[in-house]
C-alpha cells in the first residue's frame, strides 16, 4: 500500500487558517471548503446550473464529515449571514442550491 495515496492531496481537507479566524469556527471553515470542493467537482463534470448554483443533500455531507442536521443548518446561517453563500429554496419537493460567493469570501480573507 503507498501512503501517498492514502494521504495525497486527494485524501484531506486544507483550511485556510484566516478563514477559520473570520469563521471562529473550524467547522465552519471545513463546512464552506467542502461546498467549494463539490462546486469544483460538479464543474469539472459539466453538471453546475447555468448560474453556477448547486444541490447537496445533507445526508450526503453527514457521511463525509460527520456534522449533524443541526450543526449544517447552523452553518448554513453563519455563512449566509457573512453573505459567503446563498441559499435558495426550489421545486418540490423542496430543494436546496447552493451559491458560493467567491468574491464576498475573498473580501473576508483580506480584511
Amino acid at each position: 500500500m503507498n501512503i501517498a495515496k492514502i494521504l495525497g492531496n486527494d485524501s484531506y481537507y486544507q483550511l485556510n487558517k484566516i478563514l477559520i479566524e473570520k469563521l471562529k469556527s473550524v467547522s465552519s471553515a471545513m463546512y464552506l471548503t467542502h461546498l467549494i470542493d463539490i462546486r469544483e467537482y460538479l464543474r469539472g463534470k459539466n453538471q453546475l446550473r447555468e448560474d453556477e448554483s448547486f444541490f447537496c443533500l445533507q445526508e450526503k455531507v453527514k457521511e463525509k464529515l460527520y456534522f449533524s442536521t443541526y450543526e449544517q443548518n447552523q452553518f448554513v446561517k453563519q455563512l449566509v449571514e457573512m453573505n459567503l453563500i446563498e441559499v435558495k429554496k426550489e421545486g418540490l419537493p423542496a430543494r436546496y442550491y447552493f451559491y458560493v460567493l467567491d468574491e464576498e469570501i475573498l473580501k473576508c480573507l483580506k480584511n
